[in-house]
């Protein structure tokens, strides 16, 4: 109905398969507006077209404005989705606005206390955004995963590419989520993750640093890992210079696909290694230790790996 030189709209529904889209508010002469939108989707009912979703969302927005400086906020809530077996929660807030300028620039934030995949939970998360009809612009973020925190840029090109750029950390090992008590973890990492998608394949390498650390009371010193994955091929090494240990892996990141790993300890001096973790042998000890070892981990079940070890030590007495 019209009034006072505007527009009310009291109620407007639209239902299609699974989709329910309400709308209500006032566009005022004067380019004056203020509209709210609440969308709800029944994923399930949808399934037929965006694959193996069950679940519910809801997205309420409000625009409003007064003459050339509308404003856009809302709220997404998801609750119960599984996503091929996966199960996703997220309840994000969002506030957009039209940036200076002759082209149609969005900037804005996304917020969200707490971001669930499976088990694992990403909280307090804050990215400032920008999007226009070529790209999404991811300015900053900032979140914590597993008690690490990470600050993340990256950019989504509409044309089907992007790149991103991450920094984890720095962090204590012992705090990291999920970490085996039984290994009483100790020193710190940091860690750099870039990532690239160009028509469709992946490209991302992981790099590590780790000061200080040591498992099991046993120091492992100064320590790198880098991981790198080209498409579904993945590939990387750890390294412990100070203790002469190295491990690699390598392997396919699909189904049915296996890690296949490597182990190498070479001419390691054992009465420093057993003073370390006080062991009364230490002085009655002499000798070095080297050792060769291969294992095969299948990602469907990483508890059915097997391996082997092998390497008497050297000149032991």
């Amino acid at each position: 109905r019209t009034r006072d030189g505007g527009l009310d709209l009291t109620r407007a529904r639209a239902d299609w398969r699974g989709l329910g889209l309400s709308l209500g508010g006032r566009v005022a002469s004067g380019s004056s507006l203020a509209l709210h939108a609440n969308l709800t989707a029944d994923l399930g009912e949808m399934g037929l077209s965006l694959g193996a979703l069950t679940g519910r969302a809801t997205a309420t927005t409000d625009l409003t404005g007064h003459g050339q400086t509308p404003t856009l906020e809302g709220r997404v809530t998801i609750a119960d989705l599984v996503a091929d077996g996966h199960v996703v929660e997220a309840d994000p807030t969002f506030r957009f606005a039209p940036s200076p300028g002759p082209d149609s620039r969005w900037e804005g934030t996304v917020q969200s206390p707490r971001l669930r995949w499976d088990d694992l939970v990403v909280e307090g998360l804050a990215a400032a955004l920008a999007v226009d009809g070529q790209r999404l612009q991811v300015t900053r973020a900032r979140a914590r995963a597993a008690a690490v925190p990470i600050e993340a840029t990256g950019v989504w090109e509409w044309a089907g590419s992007g790149r991103g750029h991450a920094e984890l950390g720095p962090v204590p090992l012992h705090a990291i989520a999920g970490a085996p008590p039984a290994l009483r973890l100790g020193g710190t990492g940091r860690a750099t993750v870039d990532a690239s998608v160009d028509r469709g394949a992946v490209t991302a390498t992981a790099v590590a640093r780790l000061d200080q650390t040591s498992a099991a009371g046993v120091s492992l010193g100064a320590g790198q890992a880098e991981v790198r994955v080209r498409g579904a091929a993945l590939d990387g090494e750890l390294s412990f210079p100070t203790r002469r240990l190295r491990a690699t892996a390598s392997g396919r990141i699909e189904a049915g696909g296996a890690i296949n790993a490597t182990l190498a300890l070479d001419d390691l001096a054992l009465p420093p290694l057993l003073r370390e973790i006080g062991s009364g042998a230490a002085d009655q000890v002499e000798g070095r230790a080297s050792a060769r070892g291969e294992a095969s981990i299948p990602l469907a079940q990483p508890g059915s790996g097997r391996g082997v070890v092998r390497g008497p030590p050297a000149g032991l007495r």
